[in-house]
């Protein structure tokens, strides 16, 4: 229920101040929406499939750190930030809740700083958010998000040309998470001008991108990179683990002509075409790259997590710009119809239950327990 009550919020005030385009209390409002979601995430108990673990580590951890205690904990896939902020907290206090509590800050109110500074459509922003990453960066891959809290503040930065402070933060990212590597990319973007031959390589390279994908074992082609030894002892052991999970490894089914990869398709090439705006469209294309990746090998959708932001503002900008004046009659139920169109993909991921169990995705994060009445649910998947 708290779920569908915080997504109706989002419906309503991105109705109001998005479409509708009402300017009253839209600050107060926007306030109050940051701290609900903080409020959600700071007082949950145990949601997600990884929050037990997390629990157990942080109650363990050692409070008195050592060369060899910091080795061992690197070696075991914790990067520099998260032993620095798990021992600091430790040292306060056994309870993990004040390590919720500072993960729920840091990462929504990056999430929103970033929405009000490169959306005029914040509260249509935080819905698309609230239905696709919200569970997952809240509840699940909290190391993670740490790193793309920092991302979306190192993307503003470099979209302003503030180098110094983009590889600050891409620096504080990777203390967090490995896959912060996909930050690197985004420059090469900044130095792109639009033109008819820049946009005629941006559709070869995705199409020549979709062929190869159609024609390569994909599976042998990972296992072919692992065995060359470039990843390293411990990222290898983590690719190799991934690739022979049954929900997370390489499907056998291709999924670039989905009906979701078109939409997506159409929304980025209409974006660049429109707005020529190459920063931005080329992470709507990582995003799209990172979909069609998705769609054959499951894990990879934390890698696409650093480009869905972006997204989600090309997003917002499409659905209240794109519908033309001559439709100005039905406008708002264009807003909506489309505003579902694309709720119904992160919700029918949500719904899907695991190969070989009974669990659902969305098992994971429901029911809702709060900390105030703790109630320890069966979420392994």
């Amino acid at each position: 229920m708290i779920y569908i009550l915080s997504l109706l919020l989002c419906l309503f005030l991105a109705w109001n101040y998005d479409i509708i385009g009402r300017k009253r209390n839209k600050l107060r409002w926007y306030r109050i929406l940051l701290c609900w979601f903080i409020l959600v995430s700071a007082f949950q108990y145990m949601v997600g499939s990884d929050m037990e673990l997390y629990v157990e580590k942080y109650e363990s951890f050692p409070t008195e750190l050592s060369v060899n205690t910091i080795k061992t904990l690197m070696d075991n896939r914790q990067q520099p930030g998260w032993v620095l902020i798990s021992w600091i907290c430790r040292i306060i206090t056994g309870n993990f809740f004040l390590m919720q509590l500072i993960h729920a800050v840091v990462l929504n109110v990056a999430v929103f700083t970033f929405f009000r500074r490169e959306s005029k459509y914040i509260f249509l922003c935080v819905l698309f958010y609230a239905i696709s990453a919200y569970l997952v960066l809240n509840f699940n891959a909290i190391r993670q998000s740490y790193s793309i809290a920092f991302g979306l503040y190192a993307f503003s930065a470099l979209r302003r040309e503030q180098w110094k402070k983009y590889f600050l933060f891409v620096f504080a990212a990777f203390m967090f998470h490995n896959t912060a590597i996909l930050l690197l990319v985004f420059p090469l973007f900044r130095f792109l001008r639009f033109s008819g031959k820049t946009l005629l390589y941006f559709i070869a390279v995705v199409v020549l991108f979709i062929v190869i994908l159609f024609r390569i074992d994909f599976e042998t082609l990972m296992i072919s990179v692992i065995e060359t030894g470039v990843l390293g002892d411990s990222l290898s052991d983590v690719a190799t683990s991934y690739i022979a999970d049954e929900d997370l490894g390489v499907e056998g089914r291709y999924a670039q002509l989905s009906f979701h990869l078109i939409l997506v398709i159409l929304v980025v090439f209409y974006y660049i075409i429109k707005k020529k705006n190459l920063l931005y469209g080329g992470a709507a294309v990582s995003y799209m790259i990172m979909v069609i990746l998705t769609g054959l090998m499951p894990i990879l959708w934390r890698f696409r997590l650093f480009f869905d932001f972006e997204y989600f503002v090309i997003l917002a900008q499409v659905v209240i710009e794109s519908p033309p004046n001559r439709y100005k009659k039905y406008k708002k139920w264009i807003y909506l119809a489309a505003i579902l169109v694309f709720f119904y993909f992160p919700f029918r991921d949500y719904m899907r239950p695991y190969v070989g169990s009974k669990f659902r995705y969305i098992d994971q994060y429901y029911p809702y327990h709060s900390i105030f009445y703790p109630v320890k649910e069966q979420r392994s998947l």
